[in-house]
């Protein structure tokens, strides 16, 4: 396993959550890199958005605005492979038969004023979709569940972040809900012993309970 290190970012001070200025006051560009990098902040972050139950996204420094360059490069687009958008080095074949999907997952969730996506949604949406290719008389011939099929199961036009499915896709396996198999990233299984729901009630409630007896100083 390839051990973490700190960005460039962290290294000078520029961590994520935060709002650094240059000494002419100028606001600075933070780490983005929550999923590789070493740092702390990070950490903290993440423990943030898993105790609050929202999905887990880059926290931006909103004071700083990207200058525009004077320079115009030419627009070549190149469309990633599956592998290389599910995160693998290697070149594992991986099916990218879509039949059987109608088109977007049905959301059970109300719009929001930002436009944004609502709080659980993406996990919700993700769940669907693996649990139609779990089925025993599933119409999704996908030989691996990676996170890029997954997204494009969602929603082929404006299919969601792989990154975020990613993300999902680890907190669940630290629950104790899903078997996460590496290179390429991918869903093996869920565990049934208990609905998701269920289980993140039962995470939340220990940790309440962990930290009333933190509180009042009792060892455990």
């Amino acid at each position: 396993m390839t051990k973490k290190t700190r960005t460039g970012f962290c290294s000078a001070g520029l961590c994520e959550g935060t709002k650094p200025r240059s000494p002419s006051d100028k606001p600075l560009k933070t780490c983005e890199f929550w999923q590789d990098c070493a740092c702390k902040c990070h950490v903290e972050l993440t423990a943030m958005f898993e105790m609050t139950g929202n999905e887990r996204v880059t926290v931006y420094n909103s004071e700083y605005k990207p200058e525009k360059s004077p320079f115009l490069m030419p627009s070549i687009s190149v469309a990633p492979s599956h592998e290389e958008s599910a995160g693998s080095p290697e070149s594992i074949p991986v099916s990218d038969d879509m039949s059987g999907l109608s088109g977007n997952v049905q959301s059970e969730f109300k719009s929001t004023p930002s436009g944004r996506k609502a709080r659980g949604e993406l996990e919700h949406a993700v769940l669907q979709v693996v649990e139609r290719w779990l089925a025993p008389d599933s119409d999704i011939t996908w030989e691996f569940c990676t996170p890029v099929l997954v997204a494009q199961a969602i929603d082929e036009d404006r299919p969601p972040s792989t990154g975020a499915i990613n993300a999902i896709f680890a907190r669940w396996e630290r629950m104790g809900f899903a078997e996460i198999n590496k290179k390429p990233i991918r869903l093996v299984e869920l565990k049934r012993h208990t609905s998701l729901s269920e289980l993140k009630n039962r995470i939340r409630h220990e940790r309440i309970k962990a930290a009333s007896r933190q509180r009042r100083g009792v060892r455990v």
